[in-house]
């Protein structure tokens, strides 16, 4: 926001200097730059069908690829209150999911948390809840609900499926380039720097963002610890078809169970658990 507001000031001073509405035409936000690809985007994101340079949204932080590759993570977990309004939007019970993902995810036909005998304590309507990151999602559910927000799993550089032999490689994998902030040591570093301010060897989940020490130097909290997160990173593993979660949880008792580079579990793609939820990212 600081680089914003001097982007703002600069071009007010520069205003003041125009005599005539068309001396002025150049003056317009850096984020309407025309563009063609991210790296002539110096502090955002080419939208290559509109042609301009574009920030992130609101709550989500830039990320970028040593080649230049932009793309946005969100800034929180997925809470209880923006899975209940996804559901509450919910039109035909069925979600993106499907059309995204059929071979996966066309015969999830439930996004409730509390389905199958998962225990996900889901009271988005209760205000100490709402907060709290939602759990005991498949990850069909987050994939659904990443699209419901016009966004999608976290993946591989340019928003695709990260395929087994790209994962852990900073050249490829958004959520790793996230969660080490592009450092070659972090990303290596089982004992994470995040650990010791994060939330973990703990019994429950706490609000996202409530502890003000963990998170990376974009401000992305909670990466490490909390709960786990569905990313798009799927492949066979022990002769079944699996998808990955990663960050490890409030659960995790050493930072080797919850850095950057630590795979919390390969869950079959309908699994729930009570310590696994979603961040979303976008292009």
């Amino acid at each position: 926001m600081g680089s914003r507001s001097r982007r703002g000031a600069f071009g007010m001073t520069l205003v003041a200097f125009c005599l005539l509405p068309s001396a002025c035409s150049f003056l317009r936000s850096l984020d309407d730059l025309p563009c063609h690809q991210d790296t002539e985007c110096t502090e955002g994101r080419c939208d290559e069908q509109a042609g301009v340079c574009e920030p992130c949204p609101a709550e989500m932080r830039l990320e970028r690829f040593a080649n230049g590759t932009a793309f946005c993570i969100d800034q929180f977990e997925v809470t209880q209150e923006q899975y209940w309004a996804f559901l509450q939007g919910m039109v035909g019970g069925v979600g993106r999911d499907h059309d995204l993902d059929p071979e996966t995810c066309g015969t999830n036909f439930s996004y409730d948390p509390n389905a199958d005998g998962c225990t996900a304590g889901f009271a988005p309507s209760d205000t100490a809840s709402a907060t709290l990151p939602v759990v005991c999602i498949d990850f069909c559910d987050a994939l659904a609900f990443c699209a419901s927000e016009g966004k999608r799993l976290c993946g591989a550089r340019g928003g695709q499926r990260l395929r087994v032999e790209q994962a852990k490689n900073l050249d490829f994998d958004e959520w790793l380039l996230a969660c080490s902030d592009g450092s070659a040591s972090r990303a290596t570093d089982k004992d994470t720097v995040y650990y010791k301010e994060c939330n973990v060897n703990v019994d429950a989940p706490a609000e996202v963002g409530s502890h003000a020490g963990c998170h990376t130097d974009a401000w992305v909290f909670d990466i490490v610890g909390n709960v786990s997160e569905w990313v798009n990173t799927c492949g066979i593993a022990n002769g079944e078809f699996r998808c990955g979660v990663l960050g490890g949880s409030f659960r995790s008792m050493t930072g080797a169970e919850s850095g950057c580079v630590v795979v919390s579990a390969a869950h079959r793609p309908s699994e729930r658990s009570d310590s696994t939820g979603a961040r979303c990212c976008l292009d």
